[in-house]
């Protein structure tokens, strides 16, 4: 393979995808213990309020998405297009086109958050014993987000690079230094100040980690290279409507423990926050493991496939089904029995119909993301965006309501109904943009999960009835999930190979 002008040379083609999605992969699977095993100690060691304070302000540093307008993803385009161009000076200005955009959006972020400490504090709730930490960790959220911003660009970089491995590598690191110095800080007596000051610090670090890679990567960037309008058109042109798709995500990651906090406070947002940290756990693992799909349908796109496009699109289909679908029905059966095992019984008389709601959520959800990365792959990013629009009036409206109306409960039944919009835009995406029919497809992809969500519709109320015991609900989960697998097993249900095999044949 010819060198690049970063001088590094990395598998192609469909190897690339695989490679990648294993690193991803891995790098969720790290995670996911780390939230496992950490948040009910934190819980404890916190208290449910002092651990929501904690949420809603590090949840604040998720906002620089809002001001990243979709410049990451043109990032990783761009880098890649000009890195196969051999064009150094493109790659430095696509860089620094967003970089200059969120080094301002980054201090604007910031100094709002200091100037506006006070008036944050008073919306979020925070109880007056913690206002003292809240004001500091209000300050220490404010540096952590200006960091957070350079490194979102500094990360795409690399990934336009193809090198998700490096991403994945200081990610992992960064979570498991941070958990451990967290947990040793409560250990030592510290409290909420100390552990947001904390995770302020492993921003700013993790910023500086990715700043370090990039530039040995890409020798050639010039941080004052030149920047022309040219360079700031082509990357907005191009990640305006990937903005309004990443709002949406935004808001359903970080906007609603926001609201839960403006109405009902910190201990409510722990009762959300604690069973949406499981259920975002399954989304993270399979989306770092599908999210490769994105580039590789732009490789098939080029090539003008659109055969091996529509038995990608099903293949991948299948396997995520097949990953998505067992995975949150046991969350929705099993809920407060998981709970009861991982955070106690009173946690989980509180919080079990808000992680079964998220369940349910999810696994519907999980029905757009291999249509929305391969729609996206294709160039058909207006559409993703229309829907995408659509889905945030729908957030808007009923969020705030539901909430004020029932609680956490109720904000989970927002982001449920929410989803009817990017349900419409799977169907339309199966029937004009991969023109599949769309029976076929519900007989591929999901028909043989029908019997098993019947069965789990029929026997959810046993499943949940205080009159089995705890080791006999748990043994039910197991067989239920391992017979599960089993099956989709033994009738070929879960085609990895297939998908695989399919992917490595594209040089």
């Amino acid at each position: 393979m010819k060198e690049t002008p970063t001088g590094n040379a990395a598998p192609t083609g469909g190897r690339r995808v695989v490679r990648n999605s294993i690193f991803n992969t891995a790098g969720w699977a790290v995670n996911a213990l780390l939230v496992i095993f950490s948040i009910p100690y934190f819980v404890a060691r916190l208290s449910v309020s002092g651990y929501g304070v904690y949420a809603l302000l590090v949840g604040l540093v998720g906002y620089y998405g809002l001001l990243d307008l979709g410049l990451g993803q043109g990032v990783v385009k761009f880098v890649a297009e000009f890195r196969v161009r051999n064009d150094a000076v493109g790659i430095s200005r696509s860089i620094n086109a967003a970089l200059w955009v969120q080094i301002l959006s980054g201090l604007i972020g910031s100094a709002l958050l200091f100037f506006f400490t006070k008036d944050l504090l008073h919306l979020l709730k925070v109880p007056p014993e913690l206002w003292a930490d809240g004001q500091s960790g209000i300050h220490a959220v404010a540096i952590g987000f200006f960091f957070t911003m350079m490194s979102g660009t500094f990360s795409s970089a690399l990934q336009g690079l193809q090198r998700y491995d490096l991403t994945a590598r200081v990610n992992v690191i960064a979570s498991v230094l941070l958990t451990g110095a967290l947990v040793l800080l409560l250990r030592l007596g510290c409290g909420l100040r100390e552990m947001i000051w904390a995770t302020a610090l492993s921003a700013v670090l993790t910023s500086l980690a990715f700043l370090i890679i990039m530039k040995r990567k890409i020798p050639e960037w010039r941080f004052f290279e030149r920047v022309e309008k040219e360079s700031f058109r082509s990357i907005f042109a191009f990640s305006g409507f990937m903005f309004i798709s990443r709002v949406s995500n935004i808001f359903c990651n970080y906007l609603v423990t926001l609201i839960i906090g403006l109405f009902l406070g910190p201990a409510a947002v722990t009762l959300y926050v604690v069973p949406w940290k499981l259920v975002s756990s399954v989304g993270a693992f399979l989306g770092s493991a599908f999210g490769v799909l994105f580039p590789y349908a732009s490789e098939l796109a080029a090539l003008g496939d659109g055969q091996k496009i529509k038995r990608t699109f099903v293949d991948a289909s299948k396997l995520f089904a097949a990953l998505s679908i067992p995975l949150n029905l046991t969350l929705f059966i099993f809920s407060r029995s998981i709970l009861r095992v991982w955070m106690g019984r009173s946690f989980s008389d509180a919080a079990w119909l808000v992680l079964s709601l998220l369940a349910m959520m999810s696994l519907l959800g999980s029905l757009s993301v291999v249509p929305n990365l391969i729609t996206m792959g294709l160039g058909f990013s207006r559409i993703v965006g229309q829907f995408s629009l659509l889905t945030l009036l729908f957030y808007t409206a009923l969020l705030p309501l539901f909430t004020w109306q029932w609680g956490a409960i109720g904000s989970a039944w927002g982001l449920l109904v929410s989803l009817i919009p990017g349900l419409s835009l799977v169907v339309y995406e199966i029937k004009k943009i991969f023109k599949i029919n769309l029976a076929h497809y519900f007989s591929q992809v999901l028909g043989f999960h029908s019997g098993f969500v019947i069965a789990a519709a029929a026997g959810v109320a046993l499943f949940r009835s205080p009159l089995l015991s705890l080791p006999a609900l748990m043994g039910a989960a197991a067989v239920f999930l391992g017979s599960y697998f089993g099956l989709l097993s033994l009738f070929h249900m879960a085609p990895i190979r297939d998908l695989i095999r399919n992917m490595k044949s594209t040089s």
